[in-house]
């Protein structure tokens, strides 16, 4: 076989490896933990409109804001982060994912956490450390 010949079934296997790698995309949203607090807060009446505007806000500004978002919202303090190695969009879906998962395991607590293989996701009332 011919230098050229060879170089050209190399250049083909390799673009072809490429693109394979390249078209496979997506979260891995399997589980490695997940924490409940079932306590209800009874100054809140509005417990779970709070909770779920928090983590709303981190889904949303999550995958804007460099992959990791924490906020506060009526004294309860969230943190979302999803892994630099993927995509906006499937941080957000992986967020979303999360937030599923958490609340069919938990309901509405006064903090929940879940953690993901490519997100994770924290909510208390109370402020959570940098290093959760």
């Amino acid at each position: 076989m011919s230098p050229i010949s060879r170089l050209a079934i190399l250049t083909t296997i390799t673009v072809a490896i490429v693109c394979s790698l390249s078209s496979v995309k997506g979260e891995d949203t399997s589980e490695l933990s997940h924490l409940c607090n079932l306590n209800i807060n009874p100054d809140d009446s509005n417990q779970e409109w709070d909770i779920s505007y928090l983590i709303a806000k981190l889904i949303d500004q999550t995958p804007t804001h460099g992959f990791s978002q924490h906020l506060e919202y009526n004294g309860y303090h969230g943190v979302a982060a999803c892994s630099g190695q993927i995509t906006k969009e499937d941080c957000d879906d992986c967020l979303d994912y999360a937030n599923n998962e958490i609340f069919q395991i938990c309901g509405f607590g006064d903090g929940e956490q879940i953690k993901l293989a490519d997100c994770r996701l924290r909510f208390e009332h109370y402020e959570i450390p940098d290093d959760w």
